[in-house]
């Protein structure tokens, strides 16, 4: 599992996820064996899916591999496909929540002073999460590092974050009806739909499916959810 895992992810940040995925990319890649024939075989392609955090992760392990920066990874299973599975703001939800702009200020004045690495506290209201004021300060501020699918993010805004993403390879934006993290979930196919569009400017096709009734893990429509997602697999 990746570090920040559970409530690993007050400490990390995006670029230790995404270089940590990297490893298990090019792990799989080096995995050569064949169920049915014995032979041995590297796999053909690798399809990445990240839930909700998970989705920023995946968005900028492509972001990173579209730059260059893993070019080093074997080359025999590429990347051929990834689902962003309930790609919804975390700023958003931190407003909905409230109470959190103190412990945000604070993070905001150590990451000033060069604390970025240091605990700022830990949140109650996240479970008591351990956050840094870099992670802290990463996941609540406009433009901050994880603030990749806010509404309130203008369609060129969400081009330059997600288009190069969207030059690897096709995205499926799955996104869940009736996905409690969300303040206005009557915007949810709408907003699903810009994330999409701003991934195809990258070159590669991307599509937005909106799963009704479902909540932010899916629950209430599971079936339909892997549905989409085998669709889209078989799609590639």
């Amino acid at each position: 599992q990746l570090s920040s895992s559970y409530q690993g992810f007050g400490c990390c940040s995006l670029d230790g996820d995404a270089d940590e995925l990297d490893l298990l990319v090019t792990a799989l890649a080096l995995q050569r064996h064949s169920s049915v024939t014995g032979a041995s075989e590297p796999p053909t392609g690798i399809a990445l899916l990240g839930h909700s955090t998970g989705s920023q992760i995946t968005v900028r392990y492509l972001q990173r591999k579209a730059a260059g920066q893993y070019a080093a990874s074997q080359p025999a299973a590429p990347v051929v496909g990834a689902v962003l599975q309930a790609a919804v703001s975390d700023r958003e939800f931190f407003d909905l929540l409230g109470g959190l702009e103190p412990v945000v200020k604070k993070a905001r004045r150590m990451l000033a002073e060069g604390k970025g690495d240091q605990i700022v506290e830990r949140v109650e209201m996240l479970s008591h999460t351990p956050m840094t004021a870099a992670r802290m300060v990463a996941l609540c501020d406009k433009g901050g590092d994880d603030d990749m699918f806010s509404s309130d993010l203008t369609e060129d805004e969400l081009q330059e974050l997600l288009a190069p993403a969207g030059s690897v390879c096709p995205v499926l934006v799955l996104q869940s009806g009736a996905d409690e993290y969300v303040p206005a979930p009557a915007e949810i196919p709408a907003q699903a739909e810009r994330l999409a569009v701003a991934l195809s400017k990258g070159g590669k096709p991307a599509r937005a499916v909106v799963v009704a009734r479902a909540k932010h893990n899916l629950e209430g429509a599971v079936e339909q959810g892997v549905a989409a997602v085998v669709d889209f697999l078989q799609s590639l």
